[in-house]
This record gives C-alpha cells, sequence and structure tokens, in this order.
C-alpha cells in the first residue's frame, strides 16, 4: 500500500518525536524516487543522524520490517530503538563502513546528509555503493 503524496511532509510538520533537519523541498523528491519501497521492509543507511528524527520518520515512512541505520561522528547522536542501529563514527572510515556492511549486506537505500565535503562523499560512495541491492 503506497501513501499518499504528502506523506513525508506532514509527518516532518506533525512530528513530536526526535528533531528532524531537512529542507521540505526534498520531501517530494525522496517520495518520487522511495515510493516503491514503501511496504517492502527495505534497510535504509542514513549517513548523518543529527537528531535522529529522520530514521524515526523512515522506519514510519517504509513501514513494518523496515531497518534504519545511522551513521555519525557525534557521540551524542547515538541512541537505540527497534529497527533503528546507529554507529558513531566517520562516514569515510573504511573500518566503520566495515562494521555496518558485515551486519547488514544488504542495503537498498543510502542517503549521504553527512559532512557534505566533497571528497567524504566521493569516498562514502566508493565504500558503500558496491554493497547497495540493485534491483
Amino acid at each position: 500500500m503506497s501513501k499518499k503524496p504528502g506523506y513525508l511532509h506532514k509527518y516532518f510538520l506533525e512530528n513530536s518525536g526526535r528533531d528532524i533537519f531537512r529542507h521540505t523541498h526534498y520531501f517530494s523528491i525522496y517520495e518520487k524516487h522511495f515510493a516503491r519501497f514503501v511496504d517492502q521492509s527495505p534497510t535504509i543507511l542514513e549517513v548523518g543522524v543529527g537528531g535522529g528524527g529522520a530514521l524515526q520518520m523512515w522506519k514510519a515512512y517504509f513501514g513494518e520490517g523496515t531497518k534504519c541505520i545511522g551513521i555519525d561522528i557525534d557521540q551524542a547522536c547515538w541512541f537505540r530503538e527497534k529497527d533503528i542501529d546507529i554507529f558513531v563514527g566517520s562516514q569515510e572510515d573504511p573500518q566503520v563502513i566495515k562494521q555496518i556492511i558485515d551486519k547488514y549486506p544488504r542495503i537498498d537505500i543510502i542517503i549521504d546528509d553527512g559532512s557534505h565535503h566533497n571528497q567524504h562523499m566521493i569516498n562514502t560512495f566508493a565504500m558503500l555503493y558496491p554493497h547497495l541491492h540493485h534491483d
């Protein structure tokens, strides 16, 4: 069952959970590209956890059985909930990426909202892309 267009924006506006830091114009883009994963129990990796609310949002959007993985350099971002797992470390640290891949060998979606430094994003892409599940 697909979610109605605008679900993510509405979730953001009505959020009473952990903080979500997003530009609101991203929500329609996310829904356009991610709708096929709704109710498919995807594994999603988000680089850059911030307040952690986006991981909760993804879990609600994609539905039961979704695994949400986060990575962030800030220890204060660490928390754990059912189907949410956060790794503390640098997005370009091969050892941290290996820990994630070892625990979650199949990743369906990767969102890089981490350091925003070009070289970090390039290095992260190079390490993670081979592990991204392709349909």
